[in-house]
């Protein structure tokens, strides 16, 4: 049971020493047995923690106690034992039920002491009234003390979510750390005490693969644990917050050796982390910037500390690097690369462009590969090499092989003769989406859609792709190949050049490189040695970059009879290649 609040307390305290003392007034046997029966009902329903259902015994044994108590009390004190016992009886019963059971009783007692043995009607319309009456008052009574303890706890949940509020705004949610707003408002006040500092800026490296793998909330209780095993290692007076993702933000008096400490935060990293039961090598990278010789505001050193951790990351990861002067630039042009590609990925800007590949002999078309440019400034286009690798840190290359597909499969649908010449469309595709489990399925869609054979089709992957996991690469590619799909390894002889994944791996052709290429007038051995790989595993060949006849004239002899270049054509939209080829779109009508 819920104990009576202080000024309740006191009131109810009152009325039963008042009942009390008229029971006790004129000093019978029956006066101290009933008082004894009310003081201790009373004082377990005021003091005491019982039973619910105990509450409304208690309050009828009080009632009879005040009763017998008052059984040879004067009309007077009657009253007054009515008025104690009304009090307490309306804590156990419902506020319309206390003043009837106290009226009842008490009017049988104002019977037996009138003088002439009757009671007249006023006496009675006086004891109901006033029963009534206080029946009413406490009924205020309850409900008021109802409404006091919902105010009392509306107003402590509402403090209480104020403060979580402003916890919050603060910190952060996941780790419990400072968010970057705190770290701010702390630089900002460190500074103006005059203290030397270094901020320094952390990224685990690689978390995305991380969550990619072992899904989302694995990775939280990952960054949980390193923020946990980074936290032990700081002095008091240091500051860890969390930036957000999986970048962290550290701040050290320089009164310490600042490279000591984050060297040594480094080196536990890289010894692994536990989570789950598992053992989780985690490297990090570390921009650090000074105060006061880096920058003069917290949003300086933040900023400059960043593109300090840019630079760690550039330079290979797991690794500390320091502000210079020049880090932000690179910086800021890294920032408006990647603003610019996220916006070029949402709103499709990149462009295809076809490159011929013909017959050497006899100069025939036979297929074209799909070439990915970028008009991100205007008047220019941006190649592959200029963005890509960016496009692959930002996670973006998955999104982009898809665009670049089925763009390609759309643009070639367009061309009538294409589905009656037996010409095929190459395309780019990464290590990243060729690796994702859903490719087979989702490019058979594709080829459902646009209404393509998949022998039309051939996909290009450089040699890196399969160096990265062979077991995977070979499954995966032999799904694609079982769909009828070729695939081509691009820039043959400058990457792995494993002779073993060629035999292994199901590849229909091979991409001789524009670097051998260009060199084979003078060198014709690698040119040679290749070709003649190729054709003892059954595979086709195709030149890249021949911008020359000598070229094309010496590529022929030695048994390559494909090739791509200006020489031939440059890469042109699929309108321009249209035109080029409108004859035989006359000759084979769709």
């Amino acid at each position: 049971m819920r104990q009576r609040p202080g000024h309740v307390q006191v009131v109810s305290v009152a009325a039963a020493f008042s009942a009390l003392w008229a029971m006790l007034d004129h000093s019978s046997t029956l006066s101290w047995v009933g008082a004894g029966a009310f003081l201790v009902a009373t004082g377990f329903l005021l003091f005491g923690r019982v039973a619910p259902g105990f509450r409304l015994v208690l309050g009828l044994g009080a009632l009879a106690g005040a009763l017998v108590g008052s059984w040879e009390a004067p009309v007077v004190l009657l009253g007054v034992s009515a008025v104690g016992s009304l009090v307490v009886l309306q804590w156990t019963v419902p506020t319309w039920l206390s003043p009837l059971l106290t009226a009842l009783g008490f009017f049988g007692l104002m019977l037996r002491t009138s003088a002439q043995g009757t009671v007249r009607l006023a006496d009675v319309f006086i004891v109901a009234l006033t029963a009534s009456a206080l029946g009413t008052l406490t009924g205020w009574i309850k409900r008021l003390e109802r409404e006091r303890r919902s105010y009392l706890a509306s107003r402590g949940e509402l403090n209480q979510s104020l403060k979580q509020v402003e916890y919050l705004a603060l910190h952060d949610a996941l780790t419990g750390l400072a968010n970057r707003r705190l770290v701010t408002a702390r630089l900002e006040e460190a500074m103006r005490q005059g203290r030397a500092l270094a901020v320094a800026f952390v990224d685990l490296d690689r978390f995305k693969s991380v969550n990619d793998s072992r899904g989302h909330g694995f990775g939280d209780r990952l960054l949980k644990a390193v923020s946990q095993t980074v936290a032990r290692m700081l002095e008091p007076g240091d500051l860890l917050g969390r930036q957000g993702g999986d970048e962290f933000i550290i701040v050290l008096d320089q009164a310490r050796d600042v490279h000591q400490t984050l060297e040594a935060v480094r080196r536990r990293l890289e010894e692994g982390i536990a989570v789950d039961g598992h053992r989780i090598f985690s490297s990090a990278s570390f921009g650090v910037a000074w105060y006061p010789r880096d920058g003069q505001t917290a949003d300086e050193l933040l900023r400059r500390a960043d593109a300090a951790l840019y630079r760690a990351k550039e330079a290979g990861r797991n690794r500390i690097a320091f502000y210079r002067e020049d880090m932000e630039q690179e910086a800021s042009t890294a920032l408006y690369l990647e603003t610019a590609l996220r916006r070029a990925v949402e709103e499709s800007e990149f462009r295809l462009v076809y490159q011929p590949q013909v017959d050497i002999l006899t100069g025939r078309l036979t297929g074209m590969e799909a070439l990915l440019r970028w008009p991100a400034e205007q008047d220019r286009l941006f190649l592959p090499d200029e963005f890509l690798p960016e496009a692959q840190k930002l996670g973006l290359m998955e999104t982009i092989d898809d665009w670049v597909i089925q763009r390609a499969l759309a643009d070639v649908s367009t061309l009538a003769w294409w589905r009656q010449e037996r010409v095929t469309v190459a395309v780019n595709v990464s290590a990243t989406r060729l690796e994702a489990p859903d490719f087979p399925r989702r490019l058979l869609s594709w080829l459902r859609a646009a209404n393509i054979q998949p022998d039309r089709v051939e996909l290009e992957i450089t040699e890196s792709t399969m160096a990265n996991n062979p077991r995977l690469a070979a499954e995966r590619l032999g799904e694609i190949r079982r769909l009828g799909v070729g695939v081509a390894v691009d820039d043959f002889g400058i990457g792995y050049s494993s002779l073993s994944y060629l035999q292994h791996l199901p590849i229909s052709r091979i991409k001789i490189d524009r670097e051998f290429v260009a060199r084979i007038e003078e060198s014709d051995a690698i040119g040679r040695a290749i070709v003649a790989i190729a054709k003892s595993l059954h595979l086709q060949v195709v030149a890249e970059g021949v911008e020359t006849r000598q070229q094309a004239d010496t590529l022929l002899r030695l048994g390559c009879d494909t090739a791509q270049g200006w020489y031939y054509q440059q890469a042109v939209s699929i309108d321009a290649l249209r035109l080029k080829y409108l004859p035989l779109d006359r000759e084979n009508p769709a």
